[in-house]
């Protein structure tokens, strides 16, 4: 399975502030959790506008979503992908079904 490719964060304009938007995932949780900083004061226009996030929030905001990990390739991997791998677990149930007696084993559940 492919990691998925690395966010850059969504730039909104809210209470004065410019604020970066994210999800980042959550161990233990099947959603990801949505996230939001502050980044840096609104600059308005003649008319009182807000302007266009310049380069350098854009900048600023793409370094506050890596410095969260939701980009990092380790906490992928150990949050959506688990610890173990599939060889890991393979290994576990063949020696599991080489030496199950019945109706229960060492370490699992009787259901």
């Amino acid at each position: 399975m492919l990691r998925r490719s690395g966010q850059n964060g969504t730039i909104v304009v809210q209470s004065g502030f410019y604020r970066v938007r994210w999800r980042l995932d959550v161990e233990g949780q099947k959603e990801r959790q949505n996230m939001n900083v502050k980044v840096a004061p609104v600059v308005l226009d003649k008319e009182g506008k807000p302007k266009p996030a310049s380069p350098e929030v854009r900048r600023m905001a793409r370094e506050i979503v890596e410095r969260s990990g939701a980009n990092s390739e380790q906490r992928f991997n150990r949050i959506v992908l688990g610890e173990a791998t599939f060889r890991d677990q393979a290994k576990v149930y063949l020696n599991w079904a080489a030496t199950r007696e019945t109706g229960t084993h060492q370490g699992c559940e009787q259901y």
